[in-house]
């Protein structure tokens, strides 16, 4: 009798102790994860905000040389001096076109910058707020749906522009 029940407490504990162990597996393998709306983010990102400052006051300097060379370019045709005139607007459309290119590549690096300093701003929170994965959506297919309890994108983008002015580091 007293080795039936030394088995039944040896079997008990085993029992015990394998559940414990399981469920502290399950606690702690648990994957947290959570997906952001990109473009909201994006969009409300302040350095976003500040690169379209930047290009703006950069492309209304070149749109003043432009205009400078149209003003020029309309005198000339009123006073009647047509190769004047003719050597102005071929400046003019030279410029012009040169102006839409430098407009859209200036365009395309603040947009990059702004996604790398997103990205990482993105990426710092995840790890101090310990997620295993983050999914962007951005209505493109990469995130078909996501329960609206794990979508962190005001909490991100509070973070990303916190973290923007020198706040969070």
């Amino acid at each position: 009798m007293k080795k039936t029940w030394l088995y039944v407490v040896l079997i008990n504990t085993l029992l015990i102790l394998v559940i414990i162990g399981y469920l502290s597996y399950e606690r702690y393998s648990a994957k947290k994860t959570a997906f952001v709306e990109l473009n909201k983010v994006f969009d409300g990102f302040k350095y976003k905000t500040d690169g379209e400052t930047q290009y703006n006051t950069i492309a209304a300097s070149r749109q003043r040389v432009l205009d400078s060379l149209e003003a020029d370019l309309i005198g000339a045709q009123r006073g009647g001096d047509d190769s004047k005139a003719k050597i102005i607007q071929e400046e003019y459309l030279s410029r012009q076109s040169r102006m839409e290119e430098e407009n859209n590549i200036l365009s395309q690096e603040i947009t990059k910058r702004v996604w790398s300093q997103l990205t990482q701003y993105i990426m710092d929170y995840s790890k101090e707020q310990n997620y295993n994965y983050v999914f962007g959506g951005n209505g493109d297919g990469s995130l078909m749906y996501g329960d609206e309890r794990f979508n962190i994108t005001k909490e991100v983008l509070e973070y990303v522009n916190k973290r923007y002015d020198g706040q969070n580091k």
